[in-house]
């Protein structure tokens, strides 16, 4: 018996030894604080984790705003990730109590109440935090990125709903909406997101998207109205051969030939040398019966190299006759 409860004493003495040299190696290799730190990360997670019910003096919150203070690296918002609504809310709402945690708080507190489809309440909370506008927005950007328009919509309208200001912050949410939402053929909805681009853009290329949008939807004078006043503004040769033919477009469209003429020979003149713009030239001096005219784009175009192997006769209604 004796033996035993000395072999006991031994065993406990060399446990007590280790325990002590690991404690030592630890602070030697960590250093003190940052052990200390880890112990009550550690012990904070641990109360949460386990559920342990607030108190009226909000330990589990004030743990929390404790760690962060102490190392800015970690978030005390990833805490409540995995506590069920009726712990996480409320000390998310003390947190939020917190100046210097009130917007990250609240934006959580909206995402949790939107996926337990409280939509209305979360938009509310939203409006409480100062960054929510950006954080939506970034949300629509992501969802249109990946190609899922209807997702990229819904976040874009709450984005407006909880900041109805147009702003530079969500021009790419606008232009990314305008320009998918037409691809899908959504003309119609894309139109005022294609209004909110071009208002925080004004590089002409968010212009040309709006004036795609109006001729899309046979707003053919919007398109005129909006194309003369860009064409006033000092765009590269480029961009302005790109305006001038959507406007000899718009002009077409309208059966006003003489203009749509005139605004396709600029363009041609500003650089555009595509094979859209002198077919569309082509077609609008011929519908002034103007064929000589025609033939002779006909042909500057063949010899350029811009149109090559057409039967005139056939696509242009017109007999062109020259010589090699």
């Amino acid at each position: 018996m004796m033996k035993t409860q000395s072999l006991f004493k031994s065993n406990h003495f060399l446990t007590m030894q280790s325990a002590t040299l690991l404690i030592a190696v630890a602070l030697f290799l960590f250093g003190v604080d940052h052990l200390i730190f880890s112990f009550k990360k550690n012990s904070c997670f641990l109360q949460i984790n386990q559920l342990i019910a607030l108190t009226s003096n909000s330990t589990m919150a004030q743990c929390a705003m404790d760690l962060v203070s102490q190392n800015p690296d970690i978030s005390s918002l990833g805490i409540v990730h995995g506590l069920p609504q009726e712990l996480a809310l409320p000390y998310l709402y003390e947190l939020g109590k917190n100046s210097n945690y009130h917007s990250s708080a609240y934006i959580r507190i909206g995402e949790i109440l939107w996926n337990d489809n409280q939509k209305e309440a979360a938009i509310l909370a939203w409006q409480e935090a100062e960054n929510s506008v950006l954080y939506i927005t970034n949300k629509s950007i992501f969802e249109a990125r990946n190609n899922n328009a209807e997702s990229a919509l819904m976040w874009a309208e709450v984005a407006q709903q909880i900041d109805p200001s147009i702003s530079e912050a969500k021009s790419e949410m606008y232009s990314l909406l305008c320009d998918s939402l037409r691809a899908d053929g959504r003309a119609n909805t894309a139109l005022n997101w294609c209004l909110l681009s071009s208002t925080v853009q004004q590089n002409g290329w968010r212009q040309i998207a709006l004036a795609n949008v109006y001729y899309d939807l046979e707003m053919f004078t919007n398109a005129v109205n909006l194309l003369q006043v860009e064409l006033k503004n000092s765009y590269s040769e480029q961009i302005q051969g790109v305006l001038y033919h959507k406007l000899g477009q718009s002009y077409f469209r309208l059966g006003d030939f003489p203009l749509s003429e005139s605004a396709f020979r600029s363009a041609i003149e500003s650089g555009f040398m595509d094979g859209i713009v002198y077919d569309n030239l082509i077609k609008s001096l011929i519908r002034q019966n103007k064929n000589q005219a025609a033939c002779l784009v006909i042909q500057t175009a063949e010899k350029n190299g811009i149109l090559s192997n057409l039967d005139y006769k056939i696509q242009f209604s017109v007999d062109c006759k020259w010589e090699n």
